[in-house]
């Protein structure tokens, strides 16, 4: 498992190093992007004097519970800290859906039905929708360098913090 893990930490590292394109993390708070994260940091600190950003995103759909969003802000307050402690360039940033587009504005005020699943909350797949579309509108704004293209498919997107990490 160890030599996976820096495996992985090597290729993260080789990305940042040698692909000059923005660098975005989506954040759930869940495990993969947990592991994701933590694996970019782990990346970031072998690197001498990292300078490129990268960007922590995490997309409040406004529908979480309370004790859920009160987590992953705690979580992403103590990765801030630590990534200033140790002088990473992360940048973390709360975007959400527009009011027109939140699960609320278009269940209950324009009638859209749930979709379905057999293995999960039937609302799953809309909050996905959400999250992602508030991502990709953020990823997009994010300045590139004038030689880059702007297509969002062309951006490195690792959508997947290790909690039990001490930070």
């Amino acid at each position: 498992m160890k030599e996976l893990v820096n495996l992985e930490i090597k290729r993260i590292r080789k990305i940042y190093l040698e692909d000059n394109r923005v660098l975005t993390v989506g954040f759930s708070g869940g495990k993969d992007s947990n592991v994701t994260l933590d694996l970019v940091v782990r990346a970031l600190e072998k690197i001498d004097n990292p300078t490129k950003p990268v960007y922590v995103l995490f997309s409040d759909t406004k529908i979480e519970m309370p004790p859920t969003i009160d987590k992953i802000n705690t979580m992403l307050d103590r990765i801030s800290d630590y990534s200033k402690r140790k002088g990473l360039p992360i940048v973390i940033e709360r975007v959400h859906p527009e009011l027109k587009n939140t699960f609320f504005s278009l269940v209950i005020g324009k009638g859209y039905t749930l979709p379905r699943t057999d293995n999960g909350p039937p609302y799953r797949p809309l909050l996905n929708t959400y999250g992602v579309f508030s991502m990709h509108t953020r990823i997009k704004s994010i300045p590139r360098p004038i030689n880059e293209t702007e297509c969002i498919n062309e951006d490195v997107f690792f959508s997947f913090w290790n909690p039990a990490r001490p930070f």
